[in-house]
């Protein structure tokens, strides 16, 4: 767990025996924001924008909803390693990193184009699965994550991934 009241799993799809990543958060963690006038449809609403994108080196989120107490996402599991786990050749070093940027670029601007931000991107949020194949996960879905613009404590680690106009406001 990344936090007492939030955290991804490894768990199973019994329908389609399938792994899946299923992001969790406890509902009276983010009550508060749920009980907003019109922050729950927003919220859901951002999971079926993200839900909606279909890109080869995007994530793919199966499911969402709310059960027990729980709000949940199930997305798409990938089988092998996060950028920051890598280990590129030294003589082809250059060359694979850009073709990775350019991917990861691609797809970026794909999601934007669908008015979709990321808004989390980060090393543990790119994956390489170990047929090499790049995947993008995790976008920022408020209640799931730390709002970076009003968050009294970051990750020290996570400060140079941040958008300035995230710390802005």
């Amino acid at each position: 767990l990344k936090h007492s009241s939030y955290g991804t799993y490894l768990a199973t799809d019994v329908e389609l025996d399938r792994p899946t990543a299923m992001k969790i958060v406890m509902t009276q963690d983010v009550a508060q924001f749920l009980q907003k006038e019109g922050l729950r449809g927003k919220l859901f609403d951002r999971i079926r924008a993200i839900a909606r994108l279909s890109h080869p080196y995007l994530s793919f989120i199966y499911d969402m909803g709310e059960r027990d107490g729980i709000l949940y996402v199930a997305r798409e599991y990938i089988e092998g390693k996060e950028l920051s786990e890598v280990t590129f050749h030294d003589e082809h070093r250059d060359g694979e990193i850009l073709v990775l940027l350019q991917k990861i670029v691609r797809a970026l601007l794909y999601a934007m184009s669908k008015g979709v931000a990321h808004l989390n991107l980060k090393p543990g949020n790119l994956w390489l699965s170990e047929a090499q194949d790049l995947r993008i996960s995790d976008f920022r879905i408020p209640g799931f994550t730390e709002d970076a613009s009003t968050a009294s404590v970051l990750v020290p680690a996570h400060w140079r991934y941040v958008a300035p106009e995230i710390l802005m406001g």
